[in-house]
């Protein structure tokens, strides 16, 4: 679906409008995906017509990121105005770059109002990883958030403690670890990725000292 419509907008914000009605449900959280391409790309040409559509002035580029943020824009006021209690999140790539990329505008999102409640971003690499050190890029996007009301939470890749995966065989307390960072840190608190890895064989040892962390 081409979020250059309103048609299209409208759709989704409608349809994230019934769960939130029909259902008792917490949140509404938006994964990493937004453009499936580089938002500056002027090769690609399938919303072409839409940008003519629209007469905007803008970039290619910023034309479409202002589709995305109208579209978050949109489902937030809806959720608020549906259920104030219910919170809408969305967690990126924990690489800003690639979010700028494919038109999530992480910015602008976490230091202003009328977006989201909270960001989560997928921080899924460890200390010592050569071009995504955890603590570094922890600290970068703490400091995004300047907007009040806009909480910050970590996102861990529980799913590749136990692996041979980039350094996560190093240590079984990587996890407790960054989680210990994101506290030193003043962050709103964190989320494991997945569920499906809190009682696993892969990630019992980490598992172990993260249980031990939170209930010392």
């Amino acid at each position: 679906m081409n979020p250059g419509y309103s048609q299209v907008r409208d759709y989704i914000v409608n349809g994230i409008k019934e769960v939130v009605q029909k259902y008792d449900v917490d949140g509404v959280q938006f994964d990493d995906y937004f453009y499936p391409f580089n938002v500056n790309s002027a090769d690609v040409t399938l919303d072409k017509a839409a940008y003519q559509q629209s007469g905007s002035t803008l970039s290619i580029g910023a034309w479409r990121t202002q589709n995305i943020n109208s579209l978050v824009a949109a489902v937030y006021k809806m959720v608020k105005e549906t259920k104030p209690n219910v919170v809408f999140g969305i967690s990126p790539q924990g690489n800003i770059a690639n979010d700028l990329n494919a038109g999530a505008d992480v910015y602008t999102w976490c230091s202003k109002p009328g977006y989201i409640d909270y960001i989560c971003p997928q921080i899924y690499w460890t200390y010592d990883h050569p071009t995504a050190p955890f603590e570094t890029l922890a600290k970068k996007w703490k400091s995004l958030v300047t907007a009040d009301h806009v909480k910050i939470y970590i996102g861990l890749a529980l799913y590749k403690a136990g692996t041979n995966s980039s350094g996560w065989e190093k240590a079984d307390n990587i996890i407790a670890r960054q989680i210990q960072t994101a506290r030193s840190l003043d962050c709103d608190g964190f989320m494991l990725y997945s569920w499906a890895y809190l009682d696993h064989p892969q990630t019992a040892k980490e598992m172990a000292n993260v249980k031990k962390l939170l209930n010392g």
